[in-house]
């Protein structure tokens, strides 16, 4: 669902529909909650989290048929769009089917891997997630690795997620010792997953004078004394909507995107793209992308060596990594700051990714003219 104030998935989609005047759009929203998922619900609540998402899997919760049909009948679309995230691609599947409507599909990250889809489950849950790719008209993937994984399918494209578009202001990222003033890196994002990452940069980071680790997200996996430390010490700061969180990043010297090495999460991180990566090198600022050697994220950094990267887990590897780039008496990221100029003008320039959204519906209703 389209949300200007929301992150990930939603924020992206409101920047493809909400701020584009050449499309046009109706979201369908649930309106009444079946007794299937008060069932569901009341199992979690009750602290039968597993089987409560066993349940949903084999009894998927989604909008009743004839409401879809009554809002495509009213609303008359020239497409359904649909996000293969949880259940309700299965409903614009059979939608589109049901009226003979192309459907395009986003595929932005491995649904059945998510911890919300239990192990026993996830074998069922991708071969649906992977049906929904076959029958749609065409598959918009988040990355190279994504299509990879689908299959190399013929209807699948490869669009990155939309950024913001910021004003730059150009600024030389070095620093020495004369000015007294630290290397101030910033994260901002998802602090369930990548929190214990977080965690533990933060620790060496507050040992040290010369550089400061800055993080921004919600609902961080720290314990409640290690969220109240770095908040009195001024090194965890919440979360902030995107507008305000665009304004505070210029304060920054350099960005720190992430991606888990948790084998479980393998096929995660080679399909999924981070967005605060294509949202960082808006800002024209350097980007250090820590996570596994096979992740999208270090692929793209490599080619071309647009980005630092840091392969390894331990936040010690990190902490090296920056001071391998102090040389006579100063911090020199200036080269992937080069590197984050030339992709937000390239590959990630804001317009050419949303005319090469507008292209790609354009081309599945000329083929069905």
């Amino acid at each position: 669902m389209p949300n200007g104030g929301g992150y990930g998935g939603e924020l992206v989609l409101h920047r493809y529909l909400d701020q584009d005047p050449m499309i046009e759009h109706e979201i369908f929203r649930k309106t009444k909650f079946p007794l299937r998922l008060k069932i569901i619900g009341k199992l979690r609540q009750l602290g039968f989290k597993w089987l409560g998402g066993v349940l949903e899997c084999f009894w998927p919760v989604y909008p009743d048929p004839k409401d879809i049909d009554q809002r495509l009948l009213s609303f008359k679309p020239d497409l359904i769009l649909t996000v293969a995230h949880a259940w309700w691609h299965l409903a614009a599947v059979k939608a589109a089917c049901r009226n003979d409507l192309p459907l395009v599909t986003f595929f932005q990250d491995w649904w059945p891997d998510f911890n919300d889809v239990p192990k026993i489950c996830r074998g069922p849950v991708e071969r649906i997630f992977m049906r929904t790719a076959m029958l749609s008209d065409k598959v918009i993937c988040i990355s190279q690795g994504m299509i990879r994984q689908l299959g190399n399918l013929p209807n699948a494209c490869h669009i990155h997620d939309l950024p913001s578009q910021v004003s730059v202001v150009p600024r030389s990222h070095q620093f020495d010792s004369k000015n007294e003033r630290p290397l101030k890196l910033v994260y901002f994002g998802n602090l369930g997953e990548y929190g214990p990452m977080m965690e533990a940069a933060l620790k060496l980071f507050e040992e040290r004078s010369d550089i400061e680790l800055h993080v921004f997200g919600p609902k961080p996996h720290w314990p409640s004394d290690v969220i109240d430390h770095y908040r009195n010490t001024e090194r965890y700061h919440g979360s902030l909507p995107p507008d305000e969180m665009n304004t505070k990043i210029s304060e920054f010297d350099a960005i720190l995107v992430t991606m888990s090495f948790n084998e479980s999460l393998k096929k995660r991180m080679r399909t999924s793209f981070p967005s605060k990566l294509i949202e960082g090198v808006q800002h024209g600022l350097p980007i250090i992308v820590w996570g596994p050697s096979y992740c999208s994220a270090v692929d793209w950094a490599r080619s071309g060596d647009r980005a630092m990267t840091v392969t390894e887990p331990s936040a010690g590897a990190l902490v090296e990594a920056i001071e391998n780039t102090y040389s006579n008496g100063s911090f020199d990221l200036s080269s992937y700051a080069k590197g984050s100029r030339e992709a937000a003008a390239e590959e990630f320039n804001p317009d050419e990714i949303r005319n090469q959204f507008r292209a790609e519906l354009f081309d599945v209703l000329k083929r069905e003219e």
